[in-house]
């Protein structure tokens, strides 16, 4: 299991971002991952003040920026009650 911090997810969201490659490698290992919720709160304030970034993620979507925030508030909130269900998983395996 990997804790996954802000600075990973916004370079796997900016193909410009020198880590760029790095970041989606990390990601997409077959592992289990961990995003707090202080990451998403990070994301979000880190997405949202980037308008390049924001309005890069809306045309892939087809979306406008304010939905593409929205749904990746949503999305973002999913992950964090997946990672609790993994987490409690974890600590008690079945039989």
């Amino acid at each position: 299991m990997s804790y996954v911090d802000t600075s990973i997810i916004v370079a796997t969201l900016d193909t410009k971002d020198p880590r760029w490659k790095m970041a989606r490698r990390v990601l997409e290992r077959e592992e289990y991952k961990v995003v707090s919720e202080l990451a998403i709160a990070e994301l979000v304030s880190v997405v949202s003040r980037r308008e390049e970034l924001l309005e890069d993620i809306a045309s892939k979507l087809g979306l406008t920026r304010e939905t593409t925030l929205i749904a990746r508030i949503h999305a973002l909130e999913d992950l964090r009650k997946l990672n609790k269900n993994r987490a409690k998983a974890i600590q008690s395996p079945s039989k």
